[in-house]
């Protein structure tokens, strides 16, 4: 992305960068919901095809927190602090980086997700996308809200989004726990090297809702300062 398309975003917001960023994060989340789809229908071209895209996401939102950190102001010119700007981009890269990570961990090992587990593992997905669409929709506001300085009906709103977001990253919890009792109640069946990875990809998709709740509490806090 060339210099001055990061620049001419900050001359119209100072969030611009960053809810573009989001986006990729959002787009690379929401294709680990498709990507394993494909997995569990062992169309391993497609998986690695939607895999790419979700590291293409990963690579465009890369070159944005470049450009972003070497254009952010280093003055008095923000209306809101650098270290926040900088903060809320540190957690929407967890978010993008853990979605590559496990769309990469699970095509590299060609993870056979068991049967008995795929209806419930793939709802799980789908909740973890559906958190990081309300990060993504929080971050969407906040120009607007800058603008009103974050009150009355507003403000309401906003907090709204992100109690949302609370309550389906905390479904995820629930089901995260519900497969860690079902794989364990499969572990004498399976080899112990697949048992290994499955509770680890069951781990990194469950911290895909962690980086989205965070980014929703980075708003927040963001538009308290």
């Amino acid at each position: 992305m060339p210099a001055i398309s990061v620049l001419n975003m900050f001359a119209s917001s100072p969030v611009r960068p960053l809810q573009k960023h989001m986006g990729e994060a959002l787009r690379a989340t929401e294709l680990v919901y498709e990507f394993f789809v494909a997995l569990v229908d062992q169309d391993w071209k497609k998986a690695k095809t939607i895999q790419k895209n979700i590291s293409d996401a990963e690579h465009v939102a890369d070159q944005l927190k470049r450009e972003l950190r070497k254009h952010l102001p280093k003055g008095l010119f923000m209306s809101i602090p650098r270290s926040d700007v900088l903060a809320l981009l540190k957690a929407q890269e967890k978010l993008v980086n853990h979605a590559k990570d496990v769309s990469g961990l699970a095509l590299g090992r060609k993870i056979q997700i068991p049967s008995s587990m795929v209806e419930a593992f793939l709802v799980y997905c789908k909740t973890a996308a559906e958190v990081a669409k309300e990060a993504h929709n929080a971050i969407s506001e906040v120009d607007e809200l800058m603008e009103i300085g974050f009150r009355g009906c507003e403000a309401d709103h906003i907090e709204k989004i992100v109690s949302k977001l609370d309550d389906i990253e905390s479904e995820t919890d629930h089901q995260q726990v519900g497969l860690r009792m079902a794989l364990f109640a499969l572990e004498s069946e399976l080899p112990p090297v697949d048992v290994m990875f499955l509770y680890r990809i069951i781990e990194k998709v469950g911290d895909l809702a962690n980086d989205a709740q965070e980014v929703g509490g980075k708003v927040v806090l963001l538009l308290a300062e």
